[in-house]
């Protein structure tokens, strides 16, 4: 499914994600109205709202936080199959966080009243998802199955808009030139990146399969290898995203500098670019600290994947100059 609905199209896509996203949003919202019905004996209204932990540990919960929507970002990679992407983008970003920031703060919120304000150190440390316990306790067994099956769809749902967004990116750097013409292949009769798209999940699955076959030989890791294999994986995906982010918003100041001084704020090119760029980086450094065994590679894939991308980069803008000029162009209706 995550090569399928993507390879036939965005309309097919887009349809997957509105339907499975209207049964999400609706089991989420009853489930949230249930729990906030059915409150722990010993709960407090206002305990939510009162942070117990040093300032230090508020303030990268409020990161990591904030890093939970980074999601929304992936509808830029769609403008240019989107009618109207001038108005519609910005509208679907905002409105993306809002709603979603919204239903998630219902949600919480309602869980810890349900679970019991005064026991939220065993919330974390349940063996089962309370979120599934809460399920069972207020609709039953049916009610625990259907939570379960939306779970799995909202998980096969994200990965295939990973695979909608970075096969746009790939098929925007393969008609820039910067890779090759395989990447920039549209399919055509679905009018889908068929190229980006099939070249993308050769890669996922040879990376899955390297770092399975890592696992078992060069590690010894037999008992547990397919959980401790994909908490790997997610968290160097995770390092990756986040430091796309950061590449991006280093970027902003250079671009309107350089390119589109007439729309230079300095409240959004400089200050807020750089003030996340910085909360980014923060929370990255604390991710790895402490690590041991084999997740302390992390550090050095990440080093290294940006040491061949600066070397990359340096290369075309040396060589291919044009190629470094053409890049990036946006198509008409996004222009200022």
């Amino acid at each position: 499914m995550i090569f399928i609905i993507p390879y036939f199209g965005i309309k097919l896509s887009s349809w997957f994600y509105v339907g499975t996203a209207a049964l999400e949003m609706g089991i989420v919202f009853v489930l949230a109205l249930l729990m906030l019905g059915h409150p722990a004996p010993s709960s407090s209204l206002l305990a939510p709202f009162t942070p117990t932990v040093g300032i230090s540990s508020f303030t990268l919960s409020v990161i990591f936080s904030l890093f939970f929507f980074t999601g929304y970002g992936s509808i830029l990679t769609l403008a240019e199959e989107t009618r109207s992407p001038k108005s519609s983008i910005p509208k679907m970003a905002v409105l993306s966080i809002l709603g979603i920031g919204a239903l998630e703060l219902l949600f919480i919120y309602a869980s810890q009243l349900n679970w019991g304000t005064s026991s939220t150190s065993s919330f974390a440390s349940s063996s089962i998802f309370p979120t599934y316990l809460a399920a069972k306790t207020l609709l039953g067994v049916a009610g625990l199955v259907t939570l379960g099956v939306v779970a799995y769809i909202s998980l096969v749902k994200g990965n295939i808009a990973i695979q909608n967004a970075a096969s746009r990116g790939l098929y925007a750097l393969g008609r820039d030139n910067i890779l090759p013409p395989i990447f920039s292949k549209v399919h055509p009769k679905y009018r889908s990146p068929s190229g980006a798209i099939i070249a993308n999940e050769l890669m996922a699955l040879v990376i899955i399969a390297a770092t399975y076959l890592t696992f078992y030989f060069g590690l010894g890791i037999h008992s547990g290898i397919t959980g401790d294999a994909a908490v790997y994986l997610i968290a160097l995906l995770t390092v990756g995203y986040l430091l796309t982010h950061v590449l991006a918003n280093v970027s902003v100041p250079f671009y309107f500098t350089r390119k589109e001084r007439r729309s230079l704020s300095i409240t959004k090119h400089y200050i807020l670019p750089l003030a996340s760029t910085a909360a980014t980086i923060f929370a990255l450094t604390l991710s790895f600290t402490g690590l041991t065994g084999y997740m302390a590679s992390l550090p050095v894939i990440v080093a290294a994947y940006l040491i061949l991308v600066l070397i990359l980069v340096l290369r075309i803008r040396f060589k291919h100059p044009d190629i470094i000029a053409k890049a990036g162009r946006v198509i008409p209706d996004l222009e200022p």
